[in-house]
C-alpha cells in the first residue's frame, strides 16, 4: 500500500513540474498584463 501510494505522489509531482514547465510564457504574459495594469 504504502509503495502505491508512494509511486501516486511521485507521479502526481512529475504532472505537477510537466504543468509548471510546459505553459510558463502564458502564465508570465499574464502576470505581466496584471503587473502592468496595477501599476497604472
Amino acid at each position: 500500500m504504502r509503495a502505491r501510494v508512494s509511486a501516486l505522489l511521485l507521479l502526481l509531482l512529475l504532472l505537477l513540474l510537466l504543468l509548471l514547465l510546459v505553459p510558463p510564457k502564458t502564465v508570465y504574459k499574464r502576470s505581466q498584463t496584471e503587473n502592468t495594469d496595477v501599476d497604472r
